[in-house]
């Protein structure tokens, strides 16, 4: 085997495994419905995606806010106000 057939090949396979993958997705084989839980794929990309966000853009340094009971029923409280709405939270 020769170096220009085996990057042929390697290319090949690339270009087949998006093609495969465009089929998938027209063809409307990937649930959208938001009633089912997300696949692997799905749930691990998401949580990649989060923890490099995350990583990323969150503050450096120490919690500006003291951990004391009486911000932990604050917390609590907008939590509950704000946060617990939202679907999948």
């Amino acid at each position: 085997m020769t170096f220009k057939s085996f990057v042929f090949g390697v290319f090949a396979t690339i270009v087949v495994a998006l093609l495969c993958g465009y089929i998938v997705l027209r063809l409307g084989l990937v649930p959208a419905n938001a009633d089912t839980s997300p696949g692997w794929l799905e749930a691990w990309a998401a949580g990649t995606s989060l923890d490099a966000t995350l990583h990323r853009d969150a503050p450096k340094g120490a919690n500006p806010v003291p951990l004391t009971d009486d911000n932990l029923i604050v917390g609590m409280d907008l939590y509950g106000r704000h946060c617990a709405l939202c679907p999948g939270y």
